[in-house]
């Protein structure tokens, strides 16, 4: 967070002149950071960044119409973005098919070879790879909010995923708790992963417990 500090120390907000014809206003709070209102963007103030380490530009809306509001908001966002550059994780987040593919990648070197005692057997990896297969549909069928698909890792937060066993128990699947409880485990386990690689903002997914004493069907 020093990083932070020190890069955003000189900011002052000051206004831009030399702006194109589509930005209304343009203040400048740091080297990398503007804060603009545009033809496009109506009433409200929006960051726009640029991310050297992505080649990116990071955009959001301030909501506010209020300038010192805007400029008080961005310089938070500013330094959110520089905390989690300088930590090494990622401010664009990756699509979850990419994510998986990576996570399947690295898991896949820790096949072992039958005379070695160390790593996963091959059965193994085949059972996490269809258990993510189950958390990629869940994705992209049923959404963050039971309505549209979610094709990126931070469009998911710890409770996006607590519709999931209700949806591994219906049809056509009829998965039986057990299964859902390995299923949940192994994308934990995903999900902690992308969490140390800076691709997710999330360590783990909350899901609704399931008892290991009662019947397969009951559940809270």
């Amino acid at each position: 967070m020093n990083g932070a500090t020190l890069r955003l120390a000189y900011d002052n907000g000051k206004k831009l002149d030399n702006i194109s014809a589509f930005t209304k206003e343009a203040h400048q709070i740091s080297d990398e950071a503007v804060v603009v209102k545009t033809t496009h963007s109506g009433k409200y103030y929006h960051l726009r960044m640029w991310v050297k380490s992505e080649r990116k530009y990071f955009r959001k809306s301030l909501k506010t119409v209020f300038l010192e509001t805007a400029l008080e908001k961005a310089r938070i966002e500013v330094a959110k973005v520089i905390t989690n550059v300088d930590m090494g994780r990622r401010i664009f987040a990756s699509p979850i098919f990419k994510a998986v593919d990576e996570y399947l990648d690295y898991r896949r070197t820790e096949i072992r070879e039958q005379h070695e005692t160390h790593g996963i057997t091959s059965a193994r990896f085949s059972t996490i790879k269809s258990h993510l297969v189950h958390f990629r549909n869940y994705t992209q069928s049923n959404g963050k909010l039971g309505h549209s698909a979610i094709t990126r890792l931070d469009a998911l937060d710890e409770n996006s995923l607590l519709g999931y066993a209700k949806y591994r128990r219906s049809h056509p699947f009829f998965a039986k708790d057990v299964t859902i409880r390995n299923e949940q485990s192994t994308i934990n386990a995903f999900c902690k992963w992308a969490y140390k690689q800076g691709l997710h903002n999330t360590e783990n997914f909350e899901f609704p417990k399931i008892s290991m004493r009662r019947t397969d069907k009951e559940f809270f």
